[in-house]
């Protein structure tokens, strides 16, 4: 089946199989203005490119959102992007998480993206995102997916040379406050 949706990509122009490499770090749901500004290509060009993909039915058309698009089948961009060099798709990532800040994205959108992207030498932007998902997220009584928020943060903490003791009790208390069962 791999070798199936491989086969498929392949058969794509240059460009379709660059934006929806672009599109699968982006996630499940992509739009053009993010596909533009993580690839420097036009709106038009965008659109001229995503239609071969939707004659390919690798992806459709949200009818409700004018250049709003989503992949077909989860397995089509698991594919695309297990297929991206992990340098290329941090540095996507971390693309997307400028995109989406800028746009006024939902919290946990771009703290997902700033937590993959933090490699790249901006964890404290990723803590900050991750600290304010969990927060959000906490205040909605989602405790769970708080929790998940706060212990990637924790990841995050980790990585920083040296962690800051005071912001790793923060967070530690923070995951204990929480009413879930770790």
């Amino acid at each position: 089946a791999r070798e199936v949706r491989g086969g498929r990509l392949a058969r794509l122009a240059p460009l379709v199989n660059e934006l929806l490499a672009g599109a699968a770090v982006v996630g499940r749901d992509f739009d053009v203005a993010v596909l533009a500004a993580i690839t420097g290509h036009g709106d038009d060009d965008i659109v001229d490119a995503l239609e071969e993909a939707l004659a390919a039915r690798l992806i459709r058309e949200d009818p409700a959102r004018l250049g709003r698009y989503s992949f077909s089948h989860a397995l089509i961009r698991t594919t695309l992007y297990e297929e991206i060099s992990t340098n290329r798709r941090v540095r996507l990532h971390r693309a997307v998480a400028r995109s989406l800040e800028a746009g006024g994205a939902d919290v946990g959108e771009v703290a997902y993206h700033f937590y993959e992207a933090a490699a790249l030498g901006d964890p404290d932007t990723a803590l900050q995102w991750l600290r304010r998902a969990a927060e959000d997220t906490a205040a909605r009584a989602g405790f769970e997916l708080a929790v998940s928020w706060y212990q990637r943060a924790l990841e995050i903490e980790e990585m920083l040379d040296p962690p800051d003791p005071a912001r790793r009790a923060a967070l530690y208390q923070a995951l204990n406050l929480a009413p879930c069962c770790l």
